[in-house]
């Protein structure tokens, strides 16, 4: 870099002092050198640092306009003259930046020195000033604080107002509270006098409710007492007394054990024990009686403890119900059920067996004290228990009461631990004791070697019946076989084409007793899966068009009898044949479609064809081809309607019902006739 040159000095006047316009001259004048020259004048140093101070600048020069306006807008604010000189300094220091960048190409030294002198001067005083504000700005409250004051006393006046408020309020409260005193007295006094009537009202009531009591216990349908805990008699109504045989007055006195029958004595007197002791609140039985006159009778007793209000047993209140005649009902039926022919057993809603029969201890090997209180499962295998709690549950829960069939799926289990097939036919009985199952039980171990041997027999029919379809399916084989080689000996078209129509009509019935004979059912046969044989075997014949012509069946789920498959099978195959010897000459491909739909019992079949048709004004029924009459007189003997059009190809629709059972004899044998 070059050397600088010196700061030129000024010339002095006479005097030695310069003149301010030479101090300004020099001031402003650019003796020295460019600032740029340090750069080397390299654009990107150069712009690099102009750039920079330019920026500096800027926004230097654009903070003081946000102060001053700042100030303008808030004149409350204090201390508004340290803004001032903030403004101030910032501009100076903006100015110094100015000067770098007017330097870079003007050599004023001078002038920039004095600029920073002056920034210089305004920084100190500044930096003075803020110094001793200080503390008087550090006593200002600052924003939060003056919110949090704010806020105060918004609470302090909001919660006078409440209190303002609640003394209202107290004031409302306390007139009120003086008003509803008031009228409380009143209406206690009101009440008062209420009182005093309804007492009285009350005092007739008990008077009312002491003689209905006494009228409800005199005239109750069932015998009611009250007793002593020392099994007196204290009260006794007069059905209990037309019960027993005794008058109040010879009751009266008398305990309870005078009249109870000597065996069931003990165990009453163990439940009023129980009672006594706290130990059970109420109990009930069936006991036996003594009457006056010296006869039994059965009665249900039903026993609760009245207690003083100290807690002493005061006295027991028994409710007696004469239940002879149902014990008698009950002893004829264990007559009945021991009478039966066939094993009776009877259980409880647990399961539990509670009556059997002398058939069931000879079915069984059991002794009827062995079965009693037993769950019903021991008289069942190991490997069938499973299903008789859901089957008792259901009869248990049954609607009806009549007898209901158990299956005849069943086995019994003796003790020696031998199984035999059983029948079991159930009644669930309903009674005041809860609800029961009786179960009669029969032994059909020879029932079952009956049917077995039925179905041995039956298998062997069904056996010899599908030989029949396989022989019948061989000999038709057979003659399809025979007619394929005599059709090598012919040499005329038109009688060989007629050989091998009679074969391919053969074959389709023979195709029926294949299917037969393959099937798990000898009297119906799935027209889908002989649909898919037939035309397997159509397309082997013709198996010109195997390429060129496709064909689909839809015919799901539907099974004919033999009488309906025969003939149909005949008309499938004269009318696919027909399709695909005539429908698409030439290298013509197309479709052909077989239906057969189910509606309301009417059977409807569908065969068509995309190819070229019938000619115009063609009358199938008066053709004299040998295929669509046969079509025509299978139609008939299937007592069908046949339809054709020829429409963009051929269709042909068969609506028929298949044979019932009355025609399936004559159907079976009538043969076709080509005469009518």
């Amino acid at each position: 870099m070059a050397r600088l040159p010196e700061w030129p000095q000024a010339e002095a006047k006479p005097d030695g002092k310069s003149s301010m316009q030479d101090f300004f001259s020099r001031l402003f004048s650019a003796d020295f050198m460019p600032h740029g020259h340090c750069y080397f004048w390299d654009p990107p140093v150069v712009w690099l640092n102009v750039g920079s101070d330019a920026l500096i600048t800027a926004a230097y020069y654009s903070i003081p306009v946000t102060l001053a306006r700042f100030i303008y807008k808030r004149r409350d604010i204090p201390f508004s003259w340290i803004f001032i000189m903030f403004a101030g300094f910032i501009v100076a220091c903006g100015t110094t930046h100015l000067m770098e960048v007017w330097t870079v190409w003007h050599g004023t030294y001078r002038l920039a020195g004095l600029v920073k002198a002056v920034t210089a001067i305004l920084s100190v005083s500044t930096a003075v000033v803020l110094v001793k504000a200080l503390p008087v700005a550090m006593t200002l409250r600052s924003p939060t604080e003056l919110t949090k004051l704010n806020r105060e006393l918004e609470r302090q006046i909001s919660e006078r107002e409440r209190v303002e408020e609640r003394l209202r309020r107290s004031g409302e409260e306390l007139e009120e509270h003086v008003q509803a005193r008031t009228q409380a007295l009143a209406e206690a006094n009101r009440a008062l006098q209420t009182g005093m009537a309804e007492r009285q009202a009350a005092a007739e009531a008990l008077q009312e409710s002491e003689e209905r009591f006494r009228a409800t216990f005199e005239q109750a349908a069932v015998g009611l007492a009250h007793v002593a805990p020392d099994g007196r008699w204290l009260r006794v109504n007069r059905k209990l007394c037309d019960i027993v045989g005794y008058s109040p007055e010879e009751l009266i006195g008398r305990r309870f054990a005078d009249i109870t029958h000597a065996d069931d004595l003990e165990l009453d007197l163990a439940q009023v024990r129980r009672m006594l002791n706290n130990e059970i609140q109420t109990y009930a039985m069936e006991k036996r009686y003594v009457r006056r006159d010296g006869c039994l009778l059965w009665v249900n007793l039903t026993v609760s403890l009245v207690h003083e209000p100290s807690g002493q047993p005061k006295y027991f209140i028994s409710v007696v119900e004469d239940i002879t005649h149902r014990k008698q009902a009950d002893e004829r039926f264990r007559l009945v059920v021991e009478a039966a022919p066939s094993a009776m057993v009877m259980v409880d809603e647990k399961g539990a067996i509670t009556l059997v029969n002398s058939q069931t201890e000879r079915l069984f090997g059991y002794r009827r004290d062995d079965l009693l209180g037993q769950p019903v499962e021991t008289l069942v295998p190991e490997r069938a228990r499973a299903q008789y709690p859901r089957l008792r549950a259901s009869f248990l829960d049954a609607p009806a009461a009549g007898p209901m069939d158990a299956g005849r799926d069943l086995f019994g289990l003796r003790k020696d631990g031998t199984e035999f097939p059983i029948e079991i036919g159930l009644n669930p009985i309903r009674t005041a004791e809860g609800t029961f199952v009786l179960a009669a039980i029969i032994d059909i171990t020879e029932r079952s070697r009956a049917a077995l041997t039925m179905q041995e027999s039956l298998r062997e029919k069904e056996t010899l019946l599908q030989e029949i379809h396989h022989r019948v399916k061989n000999n038709m084989q057979l003659i399809s076989s025979l007619l394929q080689l005599q059709s090598g000996y012919i040499r005329n078209p038109e009688a060989l084409a007629i050989f091998r129509e009679s074969r391919d009509r053969i074959r389709s019935m023979a195709l029926i007793h294949e299917k037969l004979y393959q099937s798990t059912s000898l009297a119906r046969i799935d027209l889908a899966e002989y649909v898919h044989g037939l035309v397997g075997i159509l397309m082997r014949t013709y198996d010109t068009k195997a390429q060129a012509v496709r064909i689909e069946s839809r015919i799901e789920g539907v099974a004919l009898s033999l009488e309906a498959a025969v003939p149909i099978g005949l008309i499938l195959n004269e009318l696919i044949s027909n399709s695909l010897k005539h429908a698409f000459p030439g290298d013509r491909s197309g479709l052909i479609h077989v239906g057969l739909e189910v509606n309301n019992g009417v059977f409807e079949l569908v065969v068509r064809d995309d190819g070229v048709g019938y000619p115009p004004n063609f009358d199938w029924k008066d053709s004299s081809s040998l295929g669509l009459r046969l079509i025509r007189i299978l139609s008939e003997q299937l007592q069908g309607d046949v339809t054709m059009s020829s429409e963009g190809g051929v269709e042909f629709r068969l609506a028929f019902h298949e044979p019932k059972q009355k025609d399936r004899t004559a159907s079976h044998v009538q043969s076709p006739d080509f005469h009518s």
